[in-house]
């Protein structure tokens, strides 16, 4: 549908010093009639620490638009 919004989500996974591990994107389109879009990707620790990951949704990747605020949560890998 013309109405059909495109959008690019951005992940960004840190160390607890600050430097980024891991940083990805997806990219589709939102449906014009409000339907959930399942976004993601997949990540794979490459040692334990406690890493900060945070995430937003921009209008794609060419002159892009901010859609959202910064969504961050932390999680802490430790060794088995």
């Amino acid at each position: 549908m013309d109405d059909d919004m495109e959008y690019a989500t951005i992940i960004e996974v840190k160390y607890s010093n600050g430097i980024t591990e891991m940083l990805g994107w997806q990219t589709g389109q939102i449906a014009s009639n409000g339907s959930v879009v399942g976004i993601g990707i997949s990540w794979t620790p490459l040692k334990a620490d406690t890493y900060q990951l945070r995430a937003y949704v921009l209008s794609g990747l060419d002159n892009p638009l901010i859609y959202s605020t910064v969504v961050m949560s932390e999680v802490t890998i430790v060794n088995r």
